[in-house]
């Protein structure tokens, strides 16, 4: 979900305003939904093969690799020039994300302090 919301993060100004600095970070993001949709066919029930430590950490180092190229090579004072008031959906959605998890958890436990099932 996180290279995929981040892909759409990157290929907007990319595509649609031309601003070719995304490029990368728009091609490191493909690749790591397209590993991970890949890995989901050998991962369904019953799982014939699980991740590691070693993928879970290449994971991590493709979607660090995208947001560090894409926040070192995009100017800030030009994406906001395109985007405008695209900015605040993309504020807002971190709170409203978090307070989903909390609604689904509160729902599946009788505590708030129980642990995650």
């Amino acid at each position: 979900m996180a290279g995929s919301a981040l892909f759409l993060y990157c290929y907007r100004p990319w595509y649609g305003y031309g601003i070719e600095a995304a490029a990368s970070a728009t091609m490191l993001s493909a690749i790591t939904v397209g590993l991970c949709v890949g890995f989901l066919g050998h991962n369904a029930h019953p799982a014939r093969i699980f991740m590691g430590d070693s993928g879970s950490m290449l994971l991590g180092l493709l979607l660090a690799g995208a947001c560090v190229s894409y926040l070192g090579q995009v100017d800030p004072d030009t994406l906001a020039n395109h985007l405008g008031g695209e900015r605040s959906a993309v504020y807002a959605s971190t709170p409203l994300s978090l307070l989903s998890c909390c609604q689904q958890q509160s729902l599946r436990s009788p505590s708030p302090i129980s642990p995650w099932q």
